[in-house]
């Protein structure tokens, strides 16, 4: 899609989802959350604290009131006004004494829930304030509010993990704070925070941070504050870099049919936040060629859109597309790159333990660190015909077992195209050893733990200190890093030929005897990450996976081993030589 194509699309979808927007915002003037976006909080009444996140919808609100379009009956409308300005107030009413608010659970004292809003609601601040739309009295209750916020940022930071997006984000947050206020030290605080994202960057892939690894579909979000960051402080030379680091490390998973991520990466994260890569293409030809890819999958429902996404991830997505539409009608892209998808290669990244593979038919992902996940792609249909995630097995002691498990696993086979392309194509063998069954963790809330949890955040949970060593020791530890390992084993050999990808897996270990059932899966997750999960058109296509039980097949050697190989196009269980 050209950019006055994908105009269109932003636009229609942008259009189409605003009457879902503000049936979320409480616009009952006679409310006492009036102005509030999170309906289940104020309308079903069904939770205790609302979620400060979904008052970022303040921004694309003042877009729709402020910004002329084909097809915005909703231009200029006073009430459309009179509900900004509410959903302001409500945000500041409720705003701690800290500076903080909510974003998961009552007395949170989020930082990212801080940052996200604030960064959205100082940019429609701004515009309003452009558009003389504030009088006296609104602007210095906006403000007051605004600067709480960045004081917070100044002061506290985000220890439950180090996670790129969240503070990207933030230090957009405080450089627009600083240039509404010419306070000097929210831009100090902006270039601290930026500084730790380039240092714990990946030197030499590219990938920011996210939760100790590399993540294609969160990595877009990072995109998305990354290139405003950009666009609000011009950058410097590190930050240049990064971007077309990051860009260039992007266009390798953007796949045949327009889908990014998902289970390979560190956080399972298939979502497609555009409107970063919109801006970055103004300058980076590869940044052009993956907005131009990945909206033609929005129209196809390839990656999850605004109509997919819970009310979480629907505000978020909301702001992206209003700002893609916004710079896609201004044109003066640069002239697309060919995707990687277009050409015949193979790449392993070492540090994000992937591997690409594409040749004449066949684009192949790997995700090395997730147990050998497999991604099987069709070039000329663009759809994904075969993957494999890996194992769930269940133990006589009732646990599940799995080795779909971010881990920097031992690999062998790839060292000659580790960093670089490498053309025209050899046969490949590549070997993971041994990745390490670990139980999966029941992670859904009972009445029992969420009471204890409700005394807790009521209580000694007000402190900030040890509300976040809470949330980084019991909730972050336990819930996506927590590995109880079992006595059970995987070792994934993994072989490209003409024919394509074909996989035998040995699985061996004491916990091989005692186990009840074993199944393979091609789309399945394991660890707690709300954005995973989203569903794909690719997920409806029968996997072709034996949905025996592979408990009980014979051993060989004490152990078992599976064969799989593509046939008709799909990946299906053969007998291994």
């Amino acid at each position: 899609m050209d950019p006055a194509e994908r105009h269109n699309l932003y636009r229609t979808a942008f259009l189409a989802a605003i009457p879902r927007l503000l049936s979320g915002l409480d616009r009952d003037p006679f409310s006492s959350t009036y102005g509030c976006f999170d309906r289940e909080y104020w309308a079903w009444a069904t939770k205790d604290f609302f979620n400060v996140d979904l008052q970022r919808a303040i921004y694309p609100l003042t877009l729709l009131y402020l910004r002329p379009f084909a097809g915005n009956v909703w231009h200029g409308q006073p009430r459309i006004k009179d509900w900004i300005l509410a959903a302001g107030d409500f945000w500041r009413r409720t705003q701690h004494k800290n500076g903080s608010h909510d974003h998961h659970y009552p007395n949170e004292f989020s930082f990212v829930g801080v940052a996200f809003p604030l960064y959205e609601i100082a940019e429609a601040y701004r515009l309003l304030l452009a558009a003389d739309e504030l009088d006296d009295e609104e602007q210095t209750q906006w403000l007051s509010a605004m600067r709480q916020g960045a004081e917070f940022l100044c002061r506290v930071d985000e220890l439950h993990g180090f996670i790129s997006n969240h503070r990207i984000g933030a230090a957009c947050a405080l450089v627009s704070m600083h240039q509404i206020t010419g306070e000097d030290r929210y831009r100090r605080r902006a270039e601290e925070l930026m500084a730790g994202v380039l240092a714990k960057a990946s030197k030499n892939e590219g990938w920011p941070w996210e939760y100790g690894g590399a993540d294609p579909g969160y990595q877009t979000l990072a995109t998305y504050y990354l290139a405003n960051y950009l666009r609000l402080t011009g950058g410097d030379e590190a930050l240049n870099s990064l971007a077309a680091a990051s860009v260039d490390f992007l266009q390798y998973f953007i796949h045949p049919d327009g889908s990014i991520g998902g289970e390979y990466g560190s956080r399972n994260c298939p979502l497609y936040f555009p409107s970063g890569l919109e801006l970055l293409a103004k300058d980076l030809p590869e940044a052009e060629a993956i907005a131009a890819h990945g909206t033609q999958s929005i129209a196809t429902s390839n990656t999850p859109g605004l109509a997919d996404a819970d009310i979480r991830n629907f505000v978020p997505l909301f702001s992206s597309y209003a700002q893609a539409m916004m710079v896609t009608a201004e044109g003066g892209n640069a002239r697309p790159a060919a995707l990687p998808l277009s050409r015949e290669f193979e790449r392993y990244w070492p540090d994000a333990g992937l591997y690409v593979r594409s040749d004449k038919h066949f684009y192949t992902v790997v995700g090395c660190s997730k147990g050998g996940v497999i991604k099987v792609f069709d070039k000329a249909a663009s759809q994904l015909i075969a993957a494999h995630a890996g194992y769930m097995a269940r133990s006589r002691r009732g646990a599940y077992l799995s080795t779909q498990f971010h881990v920097k696993n031992q690999v062998h086979g790839l060292d000659d195209c580790a960093g670089r392309e490498v053309s025209p194509l050899p046969e490949r063998q590549l070997r993971i050893n041994q990745p390490v069954f670990a139980v999966v963790h029941d992670r859904t809330a009972s009445p029992g733990r969420m009471l204890l949890f409700r005394l807790f955040t009521l209580t000694v949970g007000r402190n900030l200190w040890l509300a976040n060593w809470i949330k980084r020791n019991i909730i972050t530890a336990l819930f996506i890093h927590r590995r109880s390992s079992a006595r059970l084993r995987l070792a994934r050999t993994i072989t490209f030929s003409g024919q394509g990808p074909s996989i035998e897996d040995r699985l061996e270990g004491a916990e091989l005897q005692g186990l009840v059932s074993l199944r393979a899966g091609d789309i399945f997750t394991t660890i707690y990450m709300a954005s995973a999960k989203y569903y794909r058109h690719q997920e409806a296509i029968e996997d072709g996976l034996s949905k025996e039980n592979l408990a009980d097949l014979p051993r060989r050697d004490g152990a078992v081993v599976l064969g799989y190989a593509l046939d008709d196009g799909r990946l299906v269980r053969v007998n291994p030589e």
